[in-house]
């Protein structure tokens, strides 16, 4: 990297008088620019999400942590709940829910990875209908279909089912919504998991972690 500096290399040298005014003009120069150091204003990059904050003092000197000049990252916990897109008479009871995010804030979007597991029971339902969620999402996701994110699901005690010509579970965020819908993924398609997958009067415990896109 190229220094730029008035100070003179070339002074002081061995034999040259430090009443000499080549000498008197370097040490003005080198003074200058060690006062311009000590009181310079330094132009921080990037995106400022909240104040710089004093971290150590003294002797005149102020130490500031510009982390926060950077990009912001909070964390925090959600309450992750269980339902049909038709209720009807379905009771979903949730017996333990746990999750947390980590929300990151970049120049021109926003990332929130979560991660949950969720415990609960479903009631003899006969008239519930259509594709199942986890709600509760702590932000809303953004409304582009396509570039929203997807999660890891994982069945800890192997009692979802997955559609037909699915051999794996996934999720997806609801597009402008807080809801993560429930899919199987095979070969040629990807499907809801619905009632169907989701027999009546059974426990359910299920995990899942991954990254969608909140709206700036």
């Amino acid at each position: 990297m190229a220094v730029y500096s008035n100070i003179n290399p070339n002074f002081p040298v061995e034999g040259i008088s430090q009443n000499s005014s080549g000498f008197r003009d370097n040490f003005a120069a080198a003074k200058q620019e060690i006062e311009n150091i000590q009181s310079k204003t330094i132009q921080l990059t990037g995106i400022i999400v909240s104040d710089p904050v004093e971290i150590g003092s003294g002797n005149d000197n102020l130490i500031i942590n510009t982390m926060v000049a950077g990009e912001s990252v909070t964390s925090g916990t959600w309450a992750p709940g269980f339902q049909f897109a038709t209720s009807g008479d379905s009771v979903i009871t949730i017996t333990s829910s746990t999750a947390i995010y980590v929300k990151t804030i970049y120049s021109d979007f926003i990332l929130v990875w979560v991660a949950m597991n969720l415990k609960f029971s479903t009631n003899a339902y006969t008239t519930a209908a259509g594709a199942a969620y986890i709600t509760g999402l702590p932000f809303t996701s953004i409304s582009a279909a396509n570039n929203i994110g997807m999660f890891n699901l994982i069945d800890n005690n192997g009692r979802l089912r997955l559609p037909a010509g699915c051999t794996q579970f996934a999720a997806q965020s609801e597009a402008a919504g807080s809801r993560i819908t429930l899919l199987g993924i095979g070969s040629d398609e990807n499907l809801p998991i619905t009632v169907s997958e989701v027999l009546p009067s059974l426990n359910y415990d299920v995990s899942l972690q991954g990254t969608y896109r909140i709206a700036v």
